[in-house]
């Protein structure tokens, strides 16, 4: 099973001073279901196979830590994200809330 996060967003440093970019993301996120014969319920097990975030103005993003606000499928997401070397690593969870957009 996988999720596409596709489209455009707003990423802000996570720690001031700093400029938030308005950015093109592609993500893509993928889910497999360990089950368990000795009767515990199945895990999933959720991982990043992708993760390319680019400045509209094709301007560099420097290394730091950032958090990735996009309006994707009718719902406003936030994804907290660590540029570190040139690419782009996801932290911690993805936080959904229900906006209409």
């Amino acid at each position: 099973m996988s999720e596409d996060i596709v489209g455009r967003g707003r990423l802000e440093p996570t720690q001031p001073p700093g400029e938030s970019f308005e950015v093109d993301c592609d993500i893509r996120f993928s889910s497999t279901i360990q089950g368990d014969s000795r009767g515990f319920p199945p895990r999933v097990d959720t991982r990043c196979d992708r993760c390319v975030v680019r400045r509209v103005d094709s301007q560099p993003i420097p290394d730091g830590y950032y958090t990735l606000y996009i309006d994707h499928d009718g719902t406003r997401e936030s994804l907290q994200l660590k540029r570190m070397y040139g690419g782009w690593y996801p932290l911690g969870e993805r936080r959904f809330s229900r906006h209409s957009v």
